[in-house]
């Protein structure tokens, strides 16, 4: 039982690492769209899904070699 919860454990730190940094960036850039929706009066929800999108895209690609780092035993 204690080697399964140490399992246990260890995997949602591994999931937590791994998804954390795309879950901040898509936080961050909805907060930033909607400040600047705000100020400008624009509610088009397709502004705010592209730019989230693109850039949780491109974390994927930058921090790839981590992730899969993480995974690999």
């Amino acid at each position: 039982m204690e080697l399964l919860m140490e399992f246990m454990g260890k995997g949602f730190t591994t999931m937590l690492m791994i998804s954390m940094p795309c879950v901040l960036v898509a936080a961050a850039i909805g907060l930033i769209v909607g400040i600047i929706q705000a100020v400008t009066q624009v509610q088009e929800q397709t502004i705010a899904a592209a730019p989230k999108i693109v850039l949780v895209f491109l974390t994927i690609v930058i921090l790839g070699g981590y992730f899969i780092s993480k995974l690999l035993p």
